[in-house]
């Protein structure tokens, strides 16, 4: 199969999140503030991926610290010692400070002198708070948009189709030179990396991960109808792949993808990690996707609900959070048997961190046993306070044991799984047996609102 990529680019926003955990590449000193991203003196793309920690002799440890973009002007503030989060810059040169303060009234910073051009996108929707707005145009208006001279400049030939967002770099150093890049994902898992100005026809780079699993009806599970749900023989990338410009010399892109390795029939979840420059397999990649919880469930063997590679399938764009590469899964289809699941991956080392399934027990409240809950098209988000959100589609609800088919939830990172703060459960849908499902778009969470 022949497709396209049709080239039509509208720049970003992005939102400033809370981490409630240190990056594991970024280790403090001593005493003061270490900043590991972004690197002093060096050109930058907006948003600004900024990582840093900070120390202190003070027996009673780091308050709070911060990010200021000019002298008085402080932009972002997170009560902890460590940050993490992507701050939006518009165009210029800064010196930026990230100042820390302790609890025993003592203060120390770091300034980061740095110029930024241009803007990227790094994620589905332009920010994890997955709101679509770019409050920092500086191009596109309502006199230049405009049937007469907006519209298609140009198209990529690819090898399948492209389901998830393409994802952009301006100024990136490529193939020998300085290129805007847009990088785009299909389902012969397939990755291309494209000049976004038309320079060259051909791919920067191009990586083929492996077999994609085959697509029909009754693969890669009996009932699945792939193909009429894909519109392709295999499956391959399908979600949103997503960027942290801070990893490694040139920065690094997540993906998700099925593979069929050597077309042996044994179908495997991936999360893979490539250098943004070269497309090169980055160190601790690829890492087989798995996970295991403890359930009584559909799928359940001894009390242990396991992941299932043929019937889990993820549409549900990647999120980075905090350090910290989340992907979230349902099934094709409605093809049995499935659940809702969310894993997250150390974004430095591709070391699995966290294991969250939607429905793991049979419920109390005659709702069925344990299953389905999937997340679907709706992709995970992430508030100011680096807390997730999800909602899911039609399966058991029953919170007494943990059950949250047709369920907005707030999660929060808690030892190896995501433990659920609070959530919203529609009445109408909370016994539903009509195949309604809540969770089919993608919930947008709202900036502070005035009087909020």
């Amino acid at each position: 199969m022949r497709s396209s990529l049709v080239f039509l680019f509208i720049a970003i926003a992005f939102v400033v999140a809370v981490p409630k955990r240190a990056s594991a590449a970024c280790t403090p000193a001593a005493s003061g503030v270490t900043v590991c991203s972004p690197h002093a003196g060096l050109g930058t793309s907006s948003p600004v991926h900024y990582v840093a920690a900070a120390s202190t002799s003070c027996s009673k440890g780091i308050g709070s610290i911060g990010i200021y973009s000019a002298p008085g002007n402080r932009v972002y503030l997170v009560h902890s010692s460590t940050l993490d989060t992507f701050l939006p810059l518009k165009n210029g040169t800064y010196t930026t400070t990230v100042q820390a303060w302790d609890n025993c009234g003592g203060s120390s910073k770091t300034n980061v002198a740095i110029t930024v051009k241009g803007t990227a996108v790094l994620t589905y929707q332009y920010n994890n708070m997955r709101t679509g707005a770019n409050l920092y145009e500086t191009t596109l208006n309502p006199s230049n948009v405009n049937p007469s001279t907006f519209g298609k400049l140009y198209s990529f030939p690819v090898d399948s189709f492209i389901y998830g967002q393409p994802l952009y770099v301006p100024n990136l150093q490529i193939a020998g030179g300085t290129h805007n890049v847009v990088f785009v994902a299909t389902e012969n898992n397939s990755i291309y990396a494209f000049d976004a100005d038309h320079k060259t026809s051909t791919p920067l780079w191009h990586t083929f991960i492996d077999t994609p699993v085959p697509c029909s009806s009754n693969q890669p599970a009996p009932g699945s109808n792939c193909n009429l749900v894909l519109l392709t023989p295999g499956v391959g990338v399908t979600s949103t792949m997503t960027i942290d410009p801070s990893q490694g010399a040139h920065g690094a892109i997540y993906v998700e993808a099925r593979t069929n390795p050597g077309s042996a029939g044994k179908y495997f979840h991936g999360i893979h990690k490539y250098d943004l420059s070269t497309g090169q397999e980055m160190t601790g990649s690829p890492k087989t996707v798995s996970g295991a919880v403890s359930g009584t469930g559909r799928d359940s063997v001894n009390g242990i609900i396991s992941f299932n590679n043929k019937t889990e399938n993820n549409r549900s764009a990647l999120l980075y959070a905090n350090g910290t590469v989340y992907t979230a899964f349902a099934s094709i289809n409605d093809a049995p048997i499935y659940h809702g699941w969310i894993i997250g991956y150390d974004a430095a080392t591709m070391n699995r961190l966290f294991v969250f399934n939607t429905t793991p027990n049979n419920s109390t409240n005659q709702n069925g046993p344990g299953e389905q809950g999937g997340i679907w098209g709706a992709a995970l988000a992430a508030d100011l306070g680096n807390t997730l959100y999800a909602d899911t589609g039609n399966g058991t609800w029953d919170n007494t044991v943990n059950d949250w088919g047709n369920t907005y939830l707030k999660l929060k990172p808690s030892g190896s799984t995501l433990k659920v703060s609070d959530y919203f459960t529609p009445t109408t849908l909370a016994f539903n047996t009509n195949d309604d499902a809540l969770g089919t778009t993608t919930a947008i969470l709202l900036p502070d609102q005035p009087g909020s």
